[in-house]
């Protein structure tokens, strides 16, 4: 019986994965680029599905546990106790480091060659990991700790040379990603659980009182404009083109200079 799967981004590091692991499987692979399919034209993306008629999709935009250093594909998960990585095709356990925290619920990262991840409730901090090792590493190949303003919530994001993270209680930190060195912070108040988002230039933090805080990436703390939506932010918000997206507990709103006016 044939059996179609579609990946949504082959660009993506999970696509890459994927495709990487999957080629030599006994199904169908659909990996469309950017050149095949418009994933922001709705009238391209339907006529794609009927044509194909893929069995299984699997969404792979904006996916980044899946990494691909020293010529090998990891998938990192932090768990309690302990952050894992394993290959991807097999489950096999490459590495972990231990902690002592609990219940990590924020999305890792992967930028200059190390694994970053939070460690959870009970004690959150920042870790950086090399990721070329193998088994415990936690006494080898930490390359650095953040363990001061680590969120329990919100993910952090990086920007360039910098990585930026809100703390619960709204303490925005910078670092330097290579070196874990503290930049700058700054405290914006109110309670945060929406991870930041960078489009367009600018980063975007979202409270949960409703205050959305954008500020301009650089080694200096500068706030470009704050706004405030009525019933505040749980979600993250998100960004299709030249449109952000903003959900509040009881709206979504979309913001785009280029959107007609509502009649």
């Amino acid at each position: 019986m044939s059996f179609t799967l579609l990946l949504t981004d082959v660009n993506s590091p999970l696509g890459k994965a994927l495709e990487h692991e999957l080629e030599r499987e006994p199904f169908k692979l659909l990996a469309p680029s950017g050149s095949d399919l418009d994933w922001s034209s709705e009238a391209a993306v339907i006529g794609y599905f009927e044509r194909e008629q893929p069995d299984l999709v699997i969404n792979c935009r904006g996916w980044e546990e899946a990494y691909y250093p020293g010529g090998q594909w990891q998938l990192v998960s932090p768990g309690s106790k302990a952050c894992y990585s394993y290959e991807p095709r097999t489950g096999k356990e490459l590495w972990h480091v231990r902690h002592t925290a609990h219940t990590s619920v924020l999305r890792p990262l992967f930028s200059h060659d190390l694994a970053i991840f939070c460690t959870g409730l009970g004690g959150p901090q920042l870790w950086a990991v090399r990721p070329d090792g193998r088994g415990d590493v936690t006494a080898t190949h930490v390359a650095w700790k953040a363990t001061q303003g680590a969120p329990r919530t919100p993910s952090p994001i990086v920007v360039g040379d910098l990585l930026y993270m809100v703390e619960d209680s709204g303490l925005v930190t910078c670092l330097e990603v290579a070196t874990g060195k503290e930049v700058w912070k700054e405290r914006l108040g109110g309670n945060y659980a929406a991870s930041p988002i960078y489009a367009d230039g600018r980063l975007y933090l979202c409270s949960q009182q409703g205050k959305t805080t954008v500020l301009k990436p650089g080694r200096t703390f500068e706030a470009l404009a704050a706004n405030t939506l009525e019933s505040g932010f749980m979600a993250s918000p998100a960004v299709a083109g030249s449109a952000l997206f903003l959900r509040t507990r009881t709206h979504l709103y979309r913001i785009d200079s280029r959107a007609p006016a509502v009649e």
